[in-house]
């Protein structure tokens, strides 16, 4: 964003005396230098006056919306052209206004005249107490009491719909910036009558608690990307439970590589799954498993099972092992031993023992470690080095071929 009006004039605009007890200093610096130094770029505003450029982009949009600034279709911004100065400005040539753009009325209300407004109007002064002492326990500064006004004057919405959103945003302890970026959407939506905020304010509980459960099961440290909470959305329309949800989550962790992140499509995937098997609870879920496992080991594997194979299976299953850990142990069974004698299951589950010792949950993890840790299981090698003969039994193989005429 650029600043760009006149060259070598320093003018303030009357209007910024009356914030000069309300602005912060860093918003008084900031007017300030953009009227003395005009073609200043947000990052040289912020070098000149060591401050951080959210900081001064949060004073710029103060002034913006207190109409001392206003922001041309450039991206520039210019002293508003309708305010008062303190000096005279020289004339300038008049210029070609667009269209303004479609949006909510503005309600621009200075320090003096939001006094008045709360002496005016007993109820409104009585909600900002009730914010300050009930809803968010401290004084409310004055921007904050300005969108409150805000709110009620500039969106439509009553005194009463205001409250009821504030008390909302107090309980799920997000500030009234937050309040007012709502109240916006219901005057877009026309979402004026009580009755009709109680919906939405439930619709909006119900969603942000949902939410949060996943959040604090995934271990989410930061809000979901806009992906991930059109999953969530539509796990909660599904009506999964919070239980079911969290089997999926385990069962994609221990089936997937939690390097690349967590894996939403896995986790949903598991769960649409469940739910065309008609299965709704953990239970449901480990039972179905324990009787595919059978079955799915059986094609893995390729061979029959017979009760002692059933017994590997079973101790998999109570394992916790996942199919493809189990197609990792296979796989390992087939390279290391002796087909002709039959498929090892002893060796296999030596496999999956070890990796379960080394906390290795994925076939990725299990290949990468063992090419690190070379591991060979002995006892049911195929590689078996020949054992030496002794000279006694070399002596009776030269004798017994000696009877044979082979020598």
């Amino acid at each position: 964003m650029n600043i760009n009006y006149g060259s070598n004039v320093f003018v303030v605009p009357a209007v910024v005396n009356e914030y000069l007890n309300s602005a912060t200093p860093e918003q008084l610096k900031v007017i300030l230098y953009v009227l003395q130094f005009p073609e200043k770029s947000v990052s040289s505003i912020a070098d000149s006056l060591q401050l951080s450029a959210e900081k001064v982009e949060n004073a710029l949009q103060f002034w913006i919306s207190q109409q001392v600034l206003q922001s041309t279709e450039k991206g520039n911004l210019l002293p508003a052209s309708d305010m008062p100065f303190a000096v005279d400005l020289p004339e300038e040539k008049p210029k070609i206004k667009s269209a303004p753009k479609k949006s909510a009325p503005q309600v621009n209300i200075s320090p003096s005249r939001l006094a008045d407004e709360l002496e005016k109007f007993p109820d409104l002064k009585g909600l900002m107490q009730h914010a300050e002492s009930v809803i968010f326990g401290r004084t409310l500064n004055y921007m904050e009491q300005q969108d409150i006004i805000i709110m009620h004057q500039g969106y439509g919405l009553s005194l009463e719909i205001v409250a009821m959103l504030l008390d909302y945003c107090g309980k799920i302890q997000r500030g009234i910036t937050y309040a007012k970026s709502i109240a916006l959407s219901w005057h877009e939506n026309e979402i004026t009558t009580v009755e009709e905020v109680e919906k939405e304010l439930d619709r909006m509980t119900k969603q942000h608690t949902f939410t949060g459960q996943i959040r604090k099961m995934f271990e989410l440290t930061r809000k979901p990307t806009p992906k991930q909470q059109s999953f969530i959305d539509s796990w909660e329309l599904a009506g999964y439970s919070m239980d079911l949800i969290e089997y999926a989550y385990h069962q994609t962790l221990e089936n997937t590589d939690t390097k690349k992140g967590l894996s939403f499509e896995y986790i949903n995937k598991i769960l649409v799954n469940l739910a065309e098997q008609g299965i709704t609870t953990p239970e449901q879920a480990k039972e179905a498993w324990q009787k595919n496992m059978k079955r799915q080991v059986k094609t893995i594997t390729k061979v029959a099972t017979t009760s002692r194979r059933n017994q590997f299976i079973d101790a998999w299953e109570k394992s916790g092992y996942s199919v493809a850990m189990i197609q990792y142990a296979y796989e390992q069974a087939v390279e290391h031993t002796d087909q002709n004698r039959g498929l090892s299951f002893e060796y296999m589950n030596a496999v999956l023992e070890n990796c379960a010792k080394n906390n290795l949950t994925t076939p990725e993890q299990a290949e990468q470690y063992h090419k690190e840790h070379p591991v060979i299981f002995t006892k049911f090698s195929k590689k078996k080095e020949p054992k030496p003969m002794t000279e006694q039994e070399i002596e009776e193989m030269n004798e017994y071929l000696s009877l044979m005429d082979i020598l």
